[in-house]
């Protein structure tokens, strides 16, 4: 099944464990891990949910060619670097950051910026 292959090659290149995405998705990893593994397909809100998280499109879940997602230029362009060249402690601390609202999200930014400066 090419959703479960891509699921997985998108999460180990960004260096995510299963349990960071079923984090994201606010499912258990088990979860998730069927999703992987072919037992389950995801439906179409959570692929949007992952396809927002990792910034890409839709059909990067569906196409075959693999050069529509993860692209290094692609990130490089979005972001000082992309995922799999952080840390553990840093990739953990994206998926945190993301699985808040838009309205934390900005309280947590203000807060930073100003204890900066």
């Amino acid at each position: 099944m090419v959703i479960s292959r891509k699921l997985k090659e998108i999460r180990v290149r960004n260096g995510l464990s299963q349990q960071q995405l079923a984090d994201v998705l606010g499912i258990c990893r088990s979860a998730y891990c069927n999703y992987e593994i072919g037992r389950r397909s995801p439906d179409f809100s959570t692929i949007k949910r992952l396809s927002d998280f990792y910034n890409i499109s839709l059909d990067a879940f569906n196409d075959t060619d693999e050069s529509d997602f993860c692209d290094e230029s692609e990130y490089e362009s979005n972001a000082p670097q992309y995922l799999s060249k952080l840390s553990k402690q840093e990739r953990d601390l994206i998926v945190k950051f993301r699985l808040l609202d838009k309205n934390e999200q900005e309280t947590l930014l203000e807060n930073l910026t100003y204890k900066n400066e």
